[in-house]
């Protein structure tokens, strides 16, 4: 249905369901419905398969029911009259979404098997973490989902600075590094990590560490979400679009946070 949105404005109910069934024919997902060109392609999958229908059904009003679509308006029957019924209009936000070339939340599995084949080495805790701030979003339980996404965050930076400190000869920053995730004090953490990597800059491969501060950028937002706007009743400050952005931000900080230790496990600095 991403698909399907992408690129228009405007949208029919019966449209986007057949398009949808047509790309999903067409990926081999499913197998074209017989006699489908005479019967129409969404009532021969009504007919043949209803719990498929069913579920594009329910994929469809979560298009609705999470703003990414709205109904045509029509004067002056606002806000729909018969013609319009079935009409509807793409938001910004679900141009935005459909133009979006990243993993989607609101697809748990689909997501997960992207995630691992984007970090086939995945860390195991990291991936629970994720697995359930996935859930949670689906559910639309958006602070425990920041919470989730933010441990998992978390996780991955001291796996970062676990394999910093083993890997760096500069016994200071061994120091600063081991101090830092003793103490569980996460500014001190980033500070000694970024340091420690801007230090090594000119020995870690380009390919390794490139966009490696970017990511720690969000890790640190999502940690920040976690322990500030999710934790504290007086902040309240979760919004669904920051949770979306940071679990969608994840899987490619987690490969260079992955790339990092594997090569940091192999070479000094």
């Amino acid at each position: 249905m991403r698909k399907v949105l992408s690129g228009r404005r405007e949208i029919k109910y019966g449209g986007c369901i057949d398009q949808t069934i047509r790309l999903m024919v067409g990926a081999r997902v499913i197998d074209a419905p017989r006699d489908a060109e005479r019967s129409g392609l969404h009532l021969a999958v009504d007919r043949d398969n209803k719990h498929l229908s069913e579920l594009l059904v329910e994929a469809f009003h979560y298009l609705l029911h999470s703003g990414l679509i709205t109904r045509a308006p029509h004067p002056p029957s606002f806000p729909a009259g018969p013609s319009t019924i079935n009409s509807f209009l793409v938001t910004l936000k679900g141009q935005e979404w459909a133009q979006g070339g990243d993993l989607i939340p609101e697809d748990v599995a689909g997501f997960m098997k992207g995630f691992n084949t984007i970090v086939p080495n995945l860390d195991s805790v990291i991936e629970q973490y994720v697995q359930e701030a996935l859930v949670t979003y689906e559910r639309q339980a958006y602070f425990a989902a920041a919470v989730m996404i933010g441990a998992a965050s978390e996780k991955a930076v001291y796996l970062l600075a676990e394999a910093l400190e083993r890997a760096t000869q500069d016994q200071q920053e061994k120091k600063r590094i081991a101090n830092a995730m003793q103490r569980r004090g996460l500014p001190d953490l980033f500070k000694a990590v970024s340091n420690t990597l801007q230090r090594a800059k000119k020995l870690i491969p380009y390919s390794v560490q490139e966009g490696a501060a970017e990511h720690m950028l969000s890790f640190f937002e999502a940690i920040r979400v976690q322990r500030n706007d999710a934790v504290h009743p007086a902040a309240a400050n979760v919004t669904p679009d920051k949770v979306y952005l940071s679990i969608a931000a994840f899987p490619n900080a987690c490969k260079k946070v992955h790339d990092l230790v594997d090569w940091l496990k192999a070479n000094k600095i």
